[in-house]
């Protein structure tokens, strides 16, 4: 996945949500051993 700047992802798991300020191609949207949702 990759992380597009100035989207917002969450963490399923805790709840955390996440705003990209700097985006690339070759990211891992990761919390803690879970992947992050796009909202």
């Amino acid at each position: 996945m990759s992380a597009e700047t100035g989207k917002r992802y969450k963490c399923l798991e805790c709840e955390a949500e996440f705003i990209v300020t700097r985006g690339s191609d070759d990211a891992s949207l990761r919390c803690g051993d879970h992947e992050l949702e796009q909202i």
